[in-house]
């Protein structure tokens, strides 16, 4: 391919106007079925929510993740079989088979993590799990099915749910949108993404799309420019308004180089610098004003270093000191908290009280920690040889996001995006292979029906998974106005369809403690039975064996909610509720020694406490009515 052709390629990869009779075609009539597919799941995985009914942002977007996962799987079995008619020769079959391998890696990791179940679907407010790397696999080998065509419709659509999620922001900002459900973050605007760090993310990303389109000389995209750039500005996130402004001056940096001969595009380059930065520096400014000091400039007057950055290197170290307990499988995907939370030292807790940290804030650091060195250098393989050869904007789109996942948590809308962007980016033919006008076109025919069944059978978990979260959302919403029956009724749906999560049976234990309050017969034994569900769904979780304890204490099982707390404070040892729970157990046992040994443990982690402090003096406190027999000894100060 010669370097006319190569920048004729870039160039309509980019969304240029039509430069010949091939070209001219209209890019939505050009595209194939799966491209427009492909584009659609795009689209919805940014912008996907169901306000008032879902728990939060994450499920539909879960939903959509499974689906287009799903649908990719045939084209990374058929990439690492060799089958692929991509132009880039044996570095596309390599880059498959890297992600094969470290999918296999994850599944292993999975197979020996504390709870197999969890690692498989991850948090239930995340959805990191094994399922989550394997559609990250399909994600991937989906964008390498994509030709020209295909591309400026995921383009389309990718600037076009950046710019949903930016005006849902604006809007934020001026009004609010709580009253519908569209809440923001913390009141930070977060647009659809549910968190401002993964809305600035995409917001950035977007500017390397619309970058290259007006810089081609589509006029239309200036006022996307502008709206996404105020987006960005309000959303008050410093790294990615630093990596958007990265962005912009990249851009202009390559018109600058061609000037000479292309003037025109250097003052189009000018221009979309000029419109996004203005933008940027607009929506700052709004959100200063009418947020009460919120947005990027109040972030950046409020916000320490110490406080961005100290807490993700105590999570990292933490980090290190799990990778070298477990070096080669890790503890299983979206089990980073189970891995590191008892391996934070006491000052962390000190600086930072009752901050967990569910994700490493490092995609390399995630996976290294959670499928090990071996699954860090399978995915870092995979990575390194997915980039070679590709060019154009949906490569630096990919590049935003993954940069921005350098400092922030996976997510399921924006981590596959960037995987999907870079399979499908711009391929540059490697000389001497010969060239492929439209990589779409030449895979095996049964490869598509095959890919289409696959997408309609993954269409059954995800409607299960935002049916379950529907049900779990209602039943939340139900026990909060005392609604107990229905409650119940909801939770017990929704611990039907989410079985493998433990957050229903979780809720469905508060509720039966409440109604333990109101003295209703076989309560307590009910909320026992559902936090032990809990608990064996996710051995992991300090606070579910926690919940457990409490539950068991209230039916009066001393010795079993002993154990239970136990099993919480060896997975969180300066977690305060846990050490006085176990306490407060000691002076049930009229074992004041041990009493006063957790206590002091409580104190250590948390010297607030009055509370406890009086009790250390020897001053008996008012019993809880639900711990009826409980005698406390107050003689601390005589021993």
């Amino acid at each position: 391919m010669t370097e006319a052709a190569r920048s004729v390629a870039l160039r309509a990869d980019a969304g240029s106007q039509p430069t010949s009779r091939t070209d001219g075609v209209d890019p939505v009539a050009a595209a194939t079925r799966l491209g427009l597919a492909v584009a659609v799941g795009a689209l919805l995985l940014s912008v996907a929510d169901l306000p008032e009914l879902s728990s939060g942002v994450w499920a539909p977007k879960m939903a959509v993740l499974v689906v287009l996962g799903a649908a990719g799987l045939p084209l990374l079995v058929a990439l690492a079989a060799g089958k692929s008619p991509a132009p880039r020769g044996r570095v596309e079959f390599w880059a498959a088979r890297a992600a094969v391998a470290f999918v296999l890696v994850a599944t292993v990791s999975t197979l020996m993590a504390t709870s197999s179940l969890a690692a498989l679907v991850g948090p239930y407010d995340q959805g990191t799990g094994l399922v989550f790397v394997i559609a990250l696999a399909g994600c991937w080998a989906l964008g390498t099915g994509l030709g020209p065509a295909d591309r400026r419709v995921l383009i389309t659509a990718l600037i076009a749910g950046a710019l949903v999620n930016a005006i849902v922001a604006i809007f934020q900002q001026l009004f609010g949108l709580g009253q519908i459900g569209i809440s923001g973050y913390q009141g930070v605007p977060s647009g659809l993404l549910g968190n401002p760090v993964h809305l600035g993310a995409l917001l950035a990303g977007s500017l390397a799309l619309l970058g290259a389109r007006l810089v081609s000389g589509q006029e239309r995209w200036w006022a996307a420019t502008v709206t996404i750039g105020i987006g960005l500005g309000v959303c008050g996130e410093r790294l990615p308004a630093g990596v958007g402004l990265a962005v912009v001056i990249w851009q202009l940096w390559k018109v600058h180089r061609a000037r000479a001969e292309h003037p025109e595009e250097w003052r189009r380059g000018l221009r979309f610098s000029g419109l996004a930065v203005g933008g940027l520096i607009a929506g700052a400014v709004l959100a200063r004003v009418i947020g009460n000091g919120g947005g990027l400039g109040g972030h950046v007057a409020t916000s320490t270093s110490s406080e961005t950055f100290g807490q993700r290197i105590y999570a990292w170290q933490a980090a290190l000191h799990a990778i070298a307990h477990r070096p080669v499988f890790g503890y299983g995907p979206g089990q980073f908290q189970a891995a590191t939370e008892a391996r934070f030292p006491l000052s962390y807790w000190h600086a930072f009280p009752g901050l967990f940290f569910t994700d490493a804030h490092n995609i390399l650091i995630e996976y290294a920690t959670t499928t090990g060195i071996l699954g860090l250098v399978l995915l870092s393989a995979w990575l390194v040889l997915a980039l070679i050869g590709r060019r154009g904007p949906l490569m630096a789109f990919a590049l935003v996001l993954v940069a921005c996942e350098l400092a922030e948590p996976l997510n399921v809308a924006n981590t596959p995006l960037a995987f999907l962007a870079l399979g499908a980016a711009a391929v540059i033919t490697p000389p001497g292979d010969r060239a492929t006008p439209d990589v779409g076109a030449r895979w095996p025919r049964w490869l598509w029906p095959l890919s289409a069944i696959f997408a309609a059978l993954a269409l059954v978990p995800a409607g299960i998974l935002i049916v379950g979260d529907v049900a779990l959302q209602r039943s939340g919403s139900q026990y909060d106005v005392a609604q107990e029956g229905l409650a119940i009724a909801s939770g017990s749906t929704a611990n039907l369809l989410l079985a493998p999560w433990p957050d229903p049976a979780e809720l469905l234990s508060q509720i039966q403690t409440y109604l333990a309050l109101d003295n209703k017969p076989g309560a307590k034994a009910k909320a026992v039975y559902w936090s032990t569900i809990a608990t064996k769904r996710n051995p992991s979780g300090p606070s579910l064996w926690l919940s457990l304890a409490d539950a068991q204490l209230r039916a009066d099982r001393v010795g079993p909610a002993r154990a239970s707390a136990l099993r919480a404070v060896m997975l969180s040892p300066w977690d305060v509720g846990t050490n006085d729970l176990l306490a407060n157990i000691a002076l049930w046992r009229h074992d004041p020694v041990q009493a006063r040994y957790w206590f002091g443990r409580s104190l250590t982690a948390d010297a607030h406490q009055p509370v406890v402090r009086e009790e250390l003096k020897g001053r008996c406190i008012p019993v809880p009515p639900w711990q009826r027999g409980f005698s406390p000894t107050c003689n601390f100060t005589s021993r």
